[in-house]
C-alpha cells in the first residue's frame, strides 16, 4: 500500500492533476465575464414612468401609494379640416370617487381660448385657456374616475393646445412644480475622469423603465447620495419584487450590478425608488445601463464559403414595384396568379414572409432603401425635398468598391433633381419618356433601356442596377389584356383613377363590395403587368448570358389599402396593408444559400447593410441604421427580440415585435395594440387589457423617435419642380 501511494506514484499524480483542474474550473467560473453595452437607459428616460408616493394611483401603477407622470408629453393632434386642435392622454386610475385632475396645458398664440376636457367621452368641463403654460386643478364628479384606464381628451377649435403633464390625486393636494420638473431632468456627474448622465431622486420618488431582458443581461449603474436608500424593484403583471436595496453615503460612489437572467423573456418595469425620511436626502442614479455578454464571431454565420462564391462579385439588380403589397403576390399565398415570374425567382432564392417598409409612401421610404436611415433620421418629407449631399447611399458605396451603377426610375419623386443621382454613373428618368403621364404602354421601355445599358458595359466589372417600376401604383390602368385578366368587365365604373380612389378614400363616393372587388382586380392586373415586364427583363438577361451571374432582389416601397381599415391608397396609416412588402433575394447557383422561406422579421432599412456584407463590405463602418439579414438568410436567429418601426403621415407611428404591434395614431390621439398571433388582420384593439405591455412598446417607440429625430444627416434643400414633373406628380395624386 505504501509503495502504491509513495512519492511520485501515478495515483498521487492523478489526484494532484484532478485538484488542479477543479481549481482552474472554479477560477474560470468566478472570473468576470466580458460585457457589452446593450442599452443606455438614459435614452429611454423620456418614456419612463415617474413615481410620487402618497398620491393616488394611475397609469398602470401597482405599488401602494404612487402615481406615474405622464404617459404623453407635448404630442399634438391636428384636425383633418381645421375643425379642432387637441390631444388624447391615457391614464389609469385605481381609485373610485371624488379625485382631482391636475393638468399643465400650453396654449399657443397670444389670445385666450376656450378648451373642452372629456374623460371617456364624458364632457367634464369647458375651461378658459390662457396663452402660454398654465396649471388647471379640476375636481372630478363622483363616478367619473372609475378604476381602470381613462381616456383624457383636450380639444380646442381654434388654437394648438398641448397637455404637457397630467396627474390624479385623491384630494386637492397639489404637487410643487419644482418637484415635478426635477423628475424629468437629466443631470451630469463626474465618475472618475468621465462625465456621465443620470437623474436625482428624493425619498418617495421613483422612475420606472420598461424592459424585456434576455439571458445574461445585467443592470449596471453608479450610485451616490446622502441620507437615503435606493430600492431597485421589478414590477410585472403579476407581482412586485425588490431586487436590491442599497444605502448611499455622502461622497462615496458605488458601482452596482444586478443580474436579470431570471426575468428573461418577461416584460417588466424596472423601478428605481428612493427611500428615507420625507424631505431629507437624495439619491443620484448615474449611467444606468443594460449590459449583455459579448458576442463572439460573426453571429454564428461562417462567411468563408460566401466570400469564395462572391469572388468574382456577381452583378446586382434591385427591382422595386411601387405600392405592391406582399399579400397580393402569388408566392406569398394570394389566391390569384399575379406574379408567376417573381414566383420562379422566389423558388430559386430566399423569401422573407414578414418584411416591412419604414414608410407608408414613396417619398419617405426611398431614402431608407438607398441610405439605410429611418425616416425620422433622414427627414425627407415632401416632393420638394432633395437628398443631402452628405448622405451616404448604397450606390456610392458600391461605386467606390468597383461597381458600375445605373438607376432607371419611373417615379417623378426619384429623380436627379431630388438628389438620387448620388453614386450612379448612369441615370434614366423613365417618367419623362411618357407622352401621357398615365400611359401604361410606356412601362416596357425600361426593359430596352436597361438591356442596352448593360450590353454597353465593359466586361470584367460587376454592375448594380436599381429599377423602379411604377406599377401597380395608381392609376390602376394597364394594357387591355392585363386590365381584363381578373375582371372581364374591366372598363366599367368605378375606375382606378386618382380622383375616384381619393373620393372613395374620403367617403365622398359610396362603394359596394362588388365595386371594391372590381377595383382590386384592376390593381392585381397592374401587378401582373409589372411581373410580365420583369419576365421580359430576365429573358433578355438570359440571352445575354448575364442571368446566372446576377443577384436579383424584389422589393416594394410600401403597400396599398382597400378599405381594410376604412382607407384606400397609401400614405395615411401603418396597418399592414400599407407597410407589409415583398422581399425576395435570388442568388446565383454557386452561392451556398439554401432555398427557403424566412419567418423572422425583416425591413427595408436592412437591405443596404445586407448587400454590403454579401459583397464583403463591412456595414458597421458605414452610417447605416439597419442590420445585415445574412444571419436570417443562413438560418441563424438573432439574440433577443427584433423590433420594426414604421411611420405614415399625420404623426402615425408603429413598433412591432414578433407577436405584438403597437400603433400611436397622432391624428386621432388613439393608442392601439394588436396580438398578431390571434388577430393578423389587426381588428381587435387590446390596449386596455395589457397596460404593462402597452407602456413597454410605447417606451420603445418614443425612445426610437427621440433618438433618431436628434440625428442630422445634412441640409435638406428645397427644389423648384419643373412643369413636366408637376404634371406627372398631379397625375399620381401627389399634388392636388
Amino acid at each position: 500500500m505504501e509503495g502504491r501511494m509513495g512519492k511520485g506514484s501515478p495515483f498521487r499524480l492523478l489526484v494532484v492533476y484532478l485538484i488542479f483542474f477543479l481549481l482552474l474550473m472554479f477560477t474560470s467560473s468566478c472570473r468576470e465575464k466580458p460585457l457589452r453595452l446593450k442599452r443606455d437607459l438614459i435614452l429611454d428616460f423620456l418614456g419612463a414612468e415617474r413615481i410620487i408616493e402618497g398620491v393616488s394611483l394611475y397609469d398602470g401603477a401597482r405599488l401602494s401609494g404612487r402615481i406615474a407622470l405622464p404617459i404623453f408629453q407635448g404630442e399634438t393632434v391636428f384636425g383633418v379640416k381645421g375643425s379642432s386642435f387637441g390631444q388624447t392622454v391615457l391614464l389609469t386610475s385605481f381609485e373610485k370617487g371624488g379625485s382631482w385632475l391636475h393638468l399643465r396645458i400650453r396654449l399657443e398664440g397670444e389670445e385666450p381660448a376656450e378648451g373642452e376636457i372629456k374623460i371617456n367621452d364624458f364632457q367634464l368641463i369647458r375651461l378658459g385657456l390662457n396663452p402660454g403654460t398654465s396649471w388647471y386643478h379640476l375636481p372630478l364628479p363622483e363616478g367619473v374616475a372609475e378604476r381602470g384606464e381613462l381616456r383624457l381628451e383636450l380639444s380646442n377649435p381654434y388654437h394648438p393646445s398641448f397637455i404637457e403633464m397630467a396627474y390624479l390625486t385623491k384630494g386637492d393636494e397639489v404637487i410643487p412644480e419644482n418637484e415635478l420638473s426635477e423628475l424629468f431632468e437629466i443631470k451630469k456627474a463626474l465618475i472618475g475622469e468621465r462625465r456621465r448622465e443620470g437623474f436625482v431622486l428624493r425619498p418617495g420618488r421613483g422612475v420606472g423603465f420598461f424592459l424585456k431582458p434576455d439571458e445574461g443581461d445585467v443592470l449596471r449603474f453608479y450610485l451616490r447620495g446622502d441620507s437615503a436608500r435606493l430600492s431597485v424593484i421589478v414590477h410585472t403583471e403579476n407581482r412586485d419584487k425588490v431586487l436590491k436595496t442599497v444605502s448611499a453615503r455622502r461622497g462615496k460612489v458605488k458601482r452596482i450590478e444586478i443580474p436579470l437572467s431570471s426575468l428573461r423573456g418577461e416584460v417588466i418595469e424596472l423601478i428605481f425608488k428612493a427611500e428615507g425620511s420625507k424631505g431629507k436626502g437624495s439619491i443620484e442614479v448615474i449611467s444606468p445601463r443594460i449590459m449583455a455578454p459579448k458576442k463572439r464571431g460573426e453571429r454564428g454565420v461562417d462567411l468563408t464559403e460566401l466570400r469564395k462564391a462572391a469572388n468574382p462579385p456577381p452583378n446586382l439588380i434591385i427591382i422595386l414595384l411601387d405600392a405592391a403589397r406582399a399579400d397580393h403576390f402569388s408566392c406569398y399565398g394570394y389566391h390569384r396568379k399575379t406574379t408567376p415570374t417573381i414566383d420562379r425567382l422566389a423558388s430559386e432564392g430566399v423569401i422573407f414572409e414578414h418584411a416591412f417598409s419604414q414608410g407608408a409612401y414613396t417619398i419617405i421610404s426611398l431614402p431608407t432603401i438607398m441610405a439605410s436611415l429611418y425616416p425620422t433620421t433622414h427627414k425627407i418629407r415632401g416632393q420638394n425635398d432633395r437628398l443631402p449631399e452628405e448622405m451616404v447611399t448604397l450606390a456610392e458605396v458600391l461605386s467606390k468598391n468597383g461597381f458600375i451603377t445605373g438607376c432607371f426610375s419611373d417615379s417623378p419623386v426619384i429623380s436627379l433633381a431630388h438628389g438620387y443621382g448620388q453614386g450612379f454613373d448612369h441615370f434614366v428618368e423613365l417618367f419623362r419618356l411618357r407622352g401621357n403621364p398615365i400611359d401604361p404602354t410606356a412601362t416596357p421601355w425600361f426593359v430596352g433601356k436597361v438591356i442596352n445599358w448593360v450590353r454597353s458595359l465593359p466586361s470584367g466589372k460587376p454592375f448594380f442596377a436599381f429599377l423602379h417600376i411604377m406599377k401597380p401604383h395608381e392609376p390602376y390602368i394597364s394594357p387591355p389584356f392585363f386590365m381584363g385578366m381578373f375582371d372581364k368587365n374591366c372598363w366599367r365604373k368605378p375606375q382606378g383613377d386618382v380622383i375616384t380612389l381619393s373620393k372613395i378614400d374620403k367617403e365622398e363616393l359610396p362603394i359596394t363590395k362588388e365595386d371594391l372587388d372590381h377595383i382590386v382586380a384592376l390593381y392585381d392586373g397592374g401587378l401582373a403587368y409589372a411581373d410580365h415586364q420583369v419576365g421580359r427583363l430576365i429573358s433578355n438577361l438570359k440571352r445575354a448570358k448575364l442571368y446566372e451571374n446576377t443577384i436579383f432582389i424584389i422589393i416594394a416601397d410600401h403597400g396599398e389599402a382597400f378599405r381594410e381599415h376604412g382607407r384606400m391608397l397609401h400614405t395615411t396609416t401603418v396597418y399592414d396593408e400599407m407597410i407589409h412588402i415583398p422581399l425576395i433575394i435570388r442568388f446565383p447557383r454557386r452561392f451556398p444559400v439554401k432555398r427557403r422561406r424566412v419567418d423572422s422579421l425583416a425591413q427595408l432599412i436592412d437591405l443596404a447593410p445586407t448587400i454590403c456584407e454579401l459583397y464583403g463590405i463591412d456595414p458597421r463602418k458605414l452610417p447605416f441604421e439597419g442590420k445585415s439579414l445574412l444571419p436570417a438568410i443562413f438560418g441563424k436567429e438573432e439574440e433577443g427580440d427584433p423590433y420594426i418601426y414604421s411611420m405614415a403621415m399625420l404623426g402615425r407611428l408603429t413598433v412591432r415585435g414578433g407577436r405584438y404591434k403597437y400603433i400611436y395614431d397622432g391624428k386621432k390621439g388613439m393608442h392601439l395594440l394588436f396580438d398578431l398571433k390571434g388577430d393578423p388582420g389587426e381588428r381587435r384593439n387590446i390596449i386596455f387589457g395589457h397596460p404593462l405591455l402597452r407602456k413597454y412598446l410605447y417606451s420603445l417607440l418614443l425612445s426610437w423617435y427621440e433618438e433618431t429625430s436628434a440625428k442630422k444627416t445634412g441640409e435638406i434643400k428645397k427644389i423648384k419642380l419643373d412643369k413636366e414633373t408637376e404634371e406627372r406628380l398631379r397625375a399620381l395624386g401627389y399634388i392636388e
